[in-house]
């Protein structure tokens, strides 16, 4: 006992250390956890004393700011209540669902990735006329349905005797392509099936079959008949000979001709690109050469997928291959590796993961544990009683008390908030939709409202609840209270007041020198094409740049003015010079580009009017008033800093 304790104590001391006040500024404290969170995140260079001193002095101002923003009740101003409560909508999606069920699929589905799978498909809809009409929502009969499960316990019989799994698909399954491919639907990986049949493909063995696998659509049996190692992703480009429906052997023989003809064509010379433009039958890809982009495993039919992962070389082109479609001469672009860092794959896979359905299965999971996590507890009411004060309030349209409830009795009860029968019934409203089983539903509907409730008060106290959550709320009400207050104590009052801006120019007029300087046209073209042109109009023509700008259609804009020569792009500032003409700079992220062309340089010094030097002014009048602000805060809250821990800090 006696040896453990020296242990524990030395494990503990950096928790104990981390959770102690760094600084205090009036009666409010900071931990030196919260400031190295802060620091973390906003220091962009390198981590050393100086970098942390200098921002234990920003920090400290940001603190004193939004301290005065809360003692001048800026919080409660309508436009930082509305912008707090549009923040919360926007990032509370995020913390209701089970991180740890999105964590553990996350790594499901990196596992999955590394595997394709063969799988074949037995499909058994619930409506007979699925077939002719796959996307109607209507509710199948109880005949259909009960045929359905019948036809699903007849095919699990016959997998279960050893019948083989194609023959049964050609005989029940309602997969469209079944006549073809006899259930095989090829290779798959992640995310290509839906996923409860995906769970049950990569649960099997080669050659074992599960099902009935229920959906809302129906009764799937899924057989897994082979495995490889994943191959990836491809680009490839295509140029498809459509041969059309029941087409006879004639026309099948003369598409082939035309299609050996286009392959032979490509071999001598001739470009895959052209040919794609003038014979393909891909009504989405020939415009732009046959150029398909990314195929991945399970995206399309497996002869064509086999085809496409048969070619080892770029630029390899591939013989006519034959499909449903017609002839696929198929030309291999490049391959896309699979991501090999585990940890940006995880992150790729996660953002996929995201915009897939099965993240709601996470989210259903946490929506039931709330009412555990809220503590919310169902209050006893008289059912009987209950349905009938819903039946009036849904049927007749009339409020209504049975024995001792009515629109007022409480139902469900949190820590702060009480569940009244009132809520329940604009619930039910919200899900009646003129169904006369309604009234036979309220105990599932009620069910529903529970979680519903549960999630409602979760969401209103989600700060209550979650610490991760909390800290980006207050991070943002901060941030936007700096904003506000900044704005009334220093933006506003510097940028108004000219007298007063005269005067500190007046008084200051030797900071406001221009260096070495020139008169300059700025000229920004929204394309750099067009930037390359004009510029050259230009050299050709230094007179034509007003008449290039007119005749842009405002594709070319320019400003006239002064500028400092360390503000013209020059390889070398003794070449800016007038009728010097900048190179291009281009921005990368839009393409748009800039140049100049020099009017006059001038020496230096030279004294900048106040006009000229307005931007300076302001800028440097601001400080002003921000020191002398803070000055004033440090007098109302005195700042004290344990020198103590902030030494430990930065050893």
């Amino acid at each position: 006992m006696y040896r453990i304790l020296p242990l524990l104590t030395f494990f503990l001391l950096p928790l104990a250390l981390s959770a102690q006040t760094l600084f205090t500024y009036g009666p409010y404290k900071v931990s030196q956890d919260e400031f190295m969170r802060a620091y973390r995140k906003n220091n962009t260079g390198e981590d050393n004393a100086k970098a942390r001193e200098d921002y234990l002095e920003l920090y400290t101002r940001f603190k004193l700011k939004v301290r005065d923003a809360y003692d001048m009740k800026l919080d409660t101003i309508p436009n930082q209540k509305s912008d707090l409560q549009g923040f919360r909508h926007q990032i509370e999606g995020a913390y209701l669902t089970d991180e740890s069920e999105l964590r553990r699929m996350t790594e499901e589905a990196y596992t999955r990735s590394q595997k394709d799978i063969r799988v074949s498909h037995i499909f058994i809809p619930y409506r007979a006329d699925y077939s002719a009409s796959p996307s109607d929502p209507t509710t199948p009969s109880s005949v259909d349905s009960t045929s359905a499960a019948a036809k699903a316990k007849l095919v699990k019989d016959k997998l279960a005797k050893g019948e083989d799994f194609s023959k049964l698909a050609r005989e029940y399954s309602s997969d469209p392509s079944v006549s073809i491919n006899g259930g095989d639907l090829g290779y798959i990986t992640v995310f290509v099936l839906p996923y409860p049949l995906e769970n049950a493909a990569y649960s099997l063995k080669v050659g074992e079959s599960a099902g009935p696998i229920v959906t809302s659509a129906g009764y799937h049996f899924i057989r897994k008949t082979e495995e490889r190692q994943a191959l990836g992703r491809m680009n490839v480009s295509q140029i498809l000979i459509a041969t059309p429906p029941n087409s006879g052997v004639d026309m099948q023989e003369a598409r082939k001709k035309l299609a050996d003809s286009i392959l032979l064509a490509i071999r001598n010379g001739a470009s895959f690109e052209d040919m794609a433009r003038q014979f393909s039958d891909d009504r989405s890809t020939y415009q732009n050469g046959g150029q398909l982009g990314e195929v991945s495993v399970g995206q399309y039919t497996p002869s064509f997928e086999n085809a496409v992962f048969a070619l080892t070389q770029d630029g390899q082109v591939s013989p006519p291959v034959p499909s449903e479609y017609g002839l696929h001469i198929i030309r291999r672009n490049s391959i896309l590796a699979s991501e090999k860092d585990r940890e940006k794959a995880l992150a790729e896979i996660r953002t996929r993961l995201n915009t897939e359905s099965r993240k709601d299965l996470a989210r259903t999971r946490f929506e039931k544990d709330l009412i555990k996590v809220t503590e919310m507890r169902t209050l006893p009411v008289n059912e009987a009683a209950l349905w009938q004060v819903t039946d009036s309030f849904l049927l007749k349209q009339k409020s209504f008390s049975a024995g001792k409830v009515d629109a007022r009795t409480k139902l469900l009860s949190f820590a702060q908030k009480n569940i009244l029968v009132s809520d329940w019934l604009r619930y039910i409203r919200s899900m009646y939709t003129n169904d006369v089983q309604t009234p036979k539903k309220y105990p599932y509907h009620m069910e529903k409202f529970r979680t519903f409730s549960a999630v409602g008060y979760y969401s209103d106290h989600l700060e209550d609840y979650n610490p991760a959550y909390k800290a980006q709320l207050e991070e943002f009400r901060d941030g936007n209270l700096l904003f506000e207050v900044m704005e009334r104590k220093v933006w506003n009052k510097a940028s108004s007041d000219v007298s007063v801006l005269k005067k500190y120019y007046g008084d200051h007029k030797d900071r406001y020198q221009w260096g070495p300087s020139a008169d300059a046209i700025m000229i920004n073209a929204t394309d750099s094409s067009l930037a390359v042109s004009t510029r050259a109009d230009i050299q050709a023509d230094p007179k034509k740049w007003r008449q290039l700008a007119e005749a842009s259609s405002g594709k070319v804009m320019t400003d006239s003015g002064r500028f400092e020569i360390g503000q013209i792009r020059a390889t070398d500032p003794s070449l800016v010079k007038a009728g010097y003409i900048s190179p291009l700079l281009i921005n990368e992220i839009d393409r748009t580009a800039s140049l100049a062309m020099v009017l006059r340089t001038y020496p230096a010094p030279a004294q900048r009017s106040f006009d000229e030097a307005r931007g300076l002014v302001i800028n440097d009048y601001q400080q002003v008033l921000e020191d002398k602000w803070i000055e004033e805060l440090k007098k109302k809250y005195p700042v004290r800093l344990d020198k103590t821990i902030w030494q430990q800090l930065n050893r």
